[in-house]
């Protein structure tokens, strides 16, 4: 699989973000961040295309994140979507 652009992804990386944005309020900032299942939750509700899966699939399962960038991050350090 050839990695994907951010730009690619982001949609569906903003809609989870949203999604769990009231949930802050009540989780401890520590706590509180998006995790795979989080992300593959928006994608699907999104009818996101199998690549889109097939990429948030391959994100550890006790990864969470802080905001975009971080996940934007850790997919660069992953090698999973292009500069």
């Amino acid at each position: 699989m050839t990695a994907m652009s951010w730009e690619e992804l982001e949609p569906y990386v903003e809609e989870a973000f949203a999604g769990t944005a009231e949930l802050a309020v009540t989780v401890a900032p520590e706590e509180a961040g998006v995790s795979r299942d989080d992300l593959l939750f928006a994608a699907r509700e999104n009818d996101a295309p199998d690549e889109v899966l097939e990429l948030l699939e391959q994100i550890g399962p006790k990864e969470t994140f802080a905001d975009p960038e971080d996940l934007r991050e850790y997919l660069l350090g992953e090698g999973l979507i292009e500069e």
